[in-house]
């Protein structure tokens, strides 16, 4: 009922050939018979790397592209935990902030990294989502017919 592409590249560079990069490679996806279907219920989604920022819909591709790259390196600055929830017949993408930009205090990043942190040590992530951001909240379509 869902079908995930992941991919490193966000854009065509340093390696990576026209069409090759998540967004590409998910229009390209999106045209193949029994993809399209899914592309067309909006249960056709994109996880991309390379650039290091965590946003969601950084290529206009809301609700189908999610940036999750800002683990540390330079980029952005930020740096948060993603995580890909498909339960109760919904598909959520929830975004655990940890720093939003690197001129932050490192007094303020570390209380909202234990915040996270002890929360979900303690309770599991599921009781936590207060402090996360919810990027997408979507139910799940009935599974798209597939072709003969």
């Amino acid at each position: 009922r869902l079908v995930v592409l992941v991919g490193h590249w966000d854009v065509s560079n340093l390696g990576c050939k026209a069409h090759m990069d998540a967004p590409g490679l998910y229009a390209e996806a999106a045209r193949i018979p029994g993809c399209d279907s899914f592309a067309r219920a909006q249960a056709l989604k994109y996880f991309m790397g390379h650039t290091h920022c965590n946003t969601p819909h950084p290529h206009g591709n809301v609700d189908i592209g999610f940036m999750v790259a800002g683990q540390g390196m330079e980029g952005c600055g930020n740096f948060g935990i993603p995580i890909v929830d498909t339960t109760e017949n919904h598909v959520r993408v929830w975004y655990f902030p940890v720093v939003f930009n690197e001129n932050e205090a490192d007094d303020v990043v570390a209380v909202r990294y234990t915040a996270v942190q002890s929360c979900v040590s303690e309770k599991g992530w599921r009781a936590c989502t207060h402090l996360a951001v919810l990027w997408l909240n979507q139910t799940l379509p009935d599974a798209p017919a597939m072709p003969p």
